[in-house]
């Protein structure tokens, strides 16, 4: 009787241990599965700020080009206003003094090479 007790018992103990061992991996299967779900998701938002992040930069930046290139292209503007306003005074005052057309043209054909940026047409 005593071995028909103990076979029982190791048999009791070998299908618990079992039971055990089986519920320990299905638990781990799931765990790991829910986890590999949350991390994969955690990834896809990352991407998203990320790609996000990188949009708003760009922007930005676009912005930024944009607002320095209107800046030069004011400073461009009031310069060449005022180069051109000192330009029609001194005509003026030319003029006023009687230069000739030969001096005048002469001047401008100076001026020109001074400042190449202005093209200008000179009339006789």
């Amino acid at each position: 009787m005593e071995i028909g007790k103990n076979k029982i018992r190791n048999i009791f103990y070998f299908g618990m241990i079992t039971i055990v061992i089986i519920l320990l991996v299905v638990s781990s299967g799931i765990f790991i599965s829910a986890f590999n779900a949350q991390t994969e998701t955690k990834i896809a938002q990352l991407s998203a700020g990320i790609y996000d992040m990188k949009k708003i930069y760009a922007k930005d930046v676009i912005d930024r080009t944009i607002q320095a290139i209107d800046i030069e292209r004011e400073c461009i503007i009031t310069s060449e206003t005022e180069r051109m306003t000192r330009l029609e005074n001194e005509i003026a005052a030319m003029a006023l003094d009687n230069v000739s057309s030969t001096q005048l043209y002469a001047y401008l054909i100076n001026f020109e090479a001074i400042f190449p940026g202005i093209k200008m047409l000179i009339y006789d």
